[in-house]
């Protein structure tokens, strides 16, 4: 690419960084912030009542995050049959998010499953999280690479800037295509027999070790 094509793509990309980050200051002045933090910090003031809530006093640490832990598992597995080469972006990221909170409980408390199990879970669902991670931030590049041929569409100097972009954007669109396709592909190891066996085994009513309180 030319220099002078490369300065219009560097500043169509600084238009949309500006951009943003003018959306991040607004949204720091905002009245809907403020508020945000006033009741944060009346949240953080509050008295502690002196006769808390004990109602999940006598459950079993390992018990409780188990329980939570065999939902998220099974939940996981239920959206992983239903995602498909058409599924939306939505429901993709709704997927990320039942991964990383079953993720995050597995990771509080390894103590109280067996290491085969654990292993094999949490191997599974770092494959889940990657190609999310992944097809993610392929699907955002290629929106800003297309935002950024938008820019540039009406400038008649800059053909050859916007044949790099819309041959990067197509790229990306490729590299999200086939992303995909690894996404259906680690949802369904992660709802095959010997990891959902592993699951049953640590997160499952039938658990042979209890947790610690």
């Amino acid at each position: 690419m030319p220099a002078r094509d490369m300065d219009r793509v560097t500043n169509a990309v600084r238009m949309l960084r500006d951009h943003e980050h003018a959306a991040l200051i607004a949204a720091l002045d905002s009245a809907r912030y403020r508020q945000l933090l006033c009741d944060w910090k009346g949240f953080l003031e509050r008295p502690v009542a002196s006769a808390p809530d004990t109602s999940m006093a006598t459950h079993a640490l390992g018990a409780v995050v188990s329980q939570r832990a065999w939902r998220l598992s099974q939940r996981l597995v239920r959206s992983a049959k239903k995602i498909d080469g058409e599924t939306g972006p939505e429901r993709l990221h709704e997927v990320r998010i039942h991964a990383k909170k079953l993720r995050y409980l597995v990771d509080i408390a390894p103590s109280f499953y067996e290491a085969a199990d654990l292993t094999r879970i949490v191997g599974s669902l770092k494959k889940v999280q990657r190609v999310l991670g992944d097809y993610n931030d392929a699907r955002i590049q290629e929106t800003r690479l297309l935002e950024c041929v938008g820019s540039l569409s009406g400038d008649r100097d800059a053909a050859s800037a916007l044949f790099a972009l819309g041959r990067l954007a197509e790229r990306t669109r490729q590299r999200r295509a086939c992303l995909r396709e690894q996404v259906v592909e680690s949802l369904a190891r992660f709802g095959d027999r010997a990891t959902q066996s592993a699951c049953r085994r640590a997160f499952g009513p039938r658990r042979p070790r209890e947790g610690s309180r």
